[in-house]
Order: structure tokens, then C-alpha cells, then sequence
């Protein structure tokens, strides 16, 4: 069964350094488990926000790269 997933990222202020050091390594690891089925979309939030996808894409490995 594919999944369909939305991961939401904080880049406020107050995860620099280790946090977002901490949330970039696991959201890596999120996309290294997914596979070509599975639909993906990224927003990144901080004093405003940006969605990386256009609302859920396919997983492929060519997609994935550029997210990373």
C-alpha cells in the first residue's frame, strides 16, 4: 500500500544549530524510507511559510534528491 505523507519542517530561530541539524538528518532518513509509490510533500515553516512540493508528488529518486 503506498503512503501518502506531508512532513512539516521548523526553521524558526529557535532551531538553530543542533536542532535543525537534529530535523534535517531525520527528515532525510523519512525520504530514504519511501518508496517510488509513495507520495511526498514538504512545507518549511518559520516567520513564513514555503511549500517545496506542490502538494503531494511522487517519491521518485530523482524528487527525493532534490529535496534533500
Amino acid at each position: 500500500r503506498a503512503l501518502a505523507l506531508t512532513v512539516v519542517l521548523d526553521c524558526s530561530g529557535s532551531m538553530a544549530g543542533d536542532s535543525i541539524e537534529a530535523a534535517r538528518r531525520a527528515v532525510g532518513r523519512v525520504l530514504e524510507s519511501l518508496d517510488p509509490r509513495d507520495r511526498i510533500g514538504l512545507l518549511r515553516f518559520g516567520s513564513t511559510h514555503h511549500w517545496e512540493t506542490e502538494g503531494l508528488v511522487p517519491a521518485s529518486r530523482d524528487y527525493l534528491t532534490r529535496l534533500r
